[in-house]
């Protein structure tokens, strides 16, 4: 019984040795790559830095980008109103008044030229 005990005490002692020297050289790897780290620190930090302004530059480039795009539809939804409008009251009054469609002629003619000049 006692050889048992003895036996069984000797194999924790053997596990318990190997762990701790398990322990002992992963604490010494992570000493070393700690010092590793802290050598390189301060590049990874200007790095990350740089990588953050380069994500906000691009974030206002899209917004900048998208908010021209907005501008330009509105302005084409504008024109394209004005634009048949301007058509439908053209044909709506070239049947029933002749000056005032000659007026309205003339009148679109100028702003097409005054929107050709403008582009």
């Amino acid at each position: 019984m006692y050889l048992f005990i003895t036996t069984i005490f000797i194999a924790e002692l053997i596990i318990a040795s190997a762990l701790i020297n398990l322990i002992w050289k992963a604490d010494k790897k992570v000493i070393q790559l700690n010092q590793e780290v802290s050598k390189i620190r301060p590049a990874v930090e200007d790095l990350l830095k740089a990588f953050k302004d380069a994500v906000y530059n691009l974030q206002n480039t899209v917004e900048s980008f998208f908010t021209f795009v907005k501008k330009k539809r509105d302005q084409f939804l504008t024109k394209l109103v004005i634009s048949i409008v301007m058509y439908a009251s053209l044909i709506f009054f070239k049947g029933k008044f002749k000056k005032a469609a000659a007026v309205f002629q003339t009148l679109v003619l100028l702003k097409d030229y005054w929107d050709e000049l403008a582009a």
